[in-house]
């Protein structure tokens, strides 16, 4: 009995020392539980105090989903000689996500930054509004590393605040605009309120372009300009299917004959007067589809 014994101790313990993972394969399986963590106080139980920089990634993911920015700062104080770009660029995106703007600019002046760490405090700027801010990292960046995207990203700042002129003169210095850029571009000079410059925009750069010209029609119709509106579709050439162009030529025949009153959506064309009352036609948005109301 006693040799049974110590024969199966023996054989459990060469299991075990053939099982033991090597360093590596421990590293894998520390990073895939972390990664696994539920939440960020699961998180810090599993992370070692000298962690491996695949670790600190998997740990700044958890902090991400979480939105907990403290700790994720607390992570880069505590092993800054271990935070890679990478890194660094994942604690810019949390500041962003966390609506820490400022935070974010700071970070991004601690090394050299990277493309990712600059594109992720431009993210961060456009959240929180801060087009300015925006504009001022983008011009801090390497030539090397404007692109397009980052260009664009800057854009969609400007086109939130309704900056349309910024937005044009930077326009006008991209290298390689493409579709985002001129949609993004067009935003922002309507939101100006400026539909004479957008339309002229549009002419310039968007010919061909059905995105632009659905924006720039929905923003006249917005503003009930519906002989614009009616140029603009003539501009789709055999987009625009012949029954609806049919249905909106008796709309805009005779609206030179008729007298407007008050703006946008208020406004209304007269028809003439019954008693102490003015009779009037106000068009629906896309009057080809939805009609006019009469008022």
């Amino acid at each position: 009995l006693t040799l049974v014994c110590t024969s199966s101790l023996s054989f459990t313990m060469n299991t075990e020392k053939q099982k033991k993972p090597s360093p590596s394969e421990s590293s894998h399986i520390l990073v895939h539980r972390i990664k696994k963590a539920k939440s960020v106080s699961k998180m810090l139980e599993l992370l070692p105090s000298h962690p491996s920089e695949e670790a600190i990634i998997a740990a700044l993911s958890i902090c991400g989903t979480e939105k907990d920015l403290n700790t994720a700062l607390s992570l880069l104080k505590n092993n800054e000689s271990l935070f890679s770009e990478r890194a660094i660029a994942m604690v810019i995106s949390i500041a962003g996500s966390c609506g820490d703007y400022r935070r974010a600019l700071g970070l991004l002046r601690r090394k050299t930054p990277s493309i990712a760490s600059y594109h992720a405090c431009l993210a961060a700027c456009v959240k929180a509004g801060a087009w300015e801010e925006c504009l001022e990292v983008y011009q801090r960046m390497p030539e090397l590393h404007r692109t397009t995207l980052s260009a664009n990203i800057v854009l969609s700042a400007m086109a939130k605040a309704n900056r349309g002129l910024e937005a044009l003169d930077l326009f006008e210095r991209i290298k390689n605009p493409n579709k985002d850029s001129r949609l993004k571009t067009l935003n922002a000079l309507i939101g100006m309120n400026d539909l004479e410059v957008a339309h002229k925009f549009q002419i310039e750069y968007g010919t061909g372009d059905t995105r632009l010209l659905d924006r720039l029609t929905s923003a006249y119709a917005k503003a009930c300009n519906w002989i614009m509106v009616k140029e603009l579709n003539a501009q789709r050439g055999g987009i625009v299917p012949q029954q609806e162009a049919r249905n909106i030529a008796p709309i805009f025949e005779p609206w030179h004959l008729l007298q407007k009153f008050g703006k946008g959506r208020q406004a209304f064309w007269k028809l003439g007067n019954y008693k102490q009352f003015i009779i009037a036609l106000r068009p629906n948005r896309n009057p080809a589809q939805n009609g006019m109301k009469l008022i």
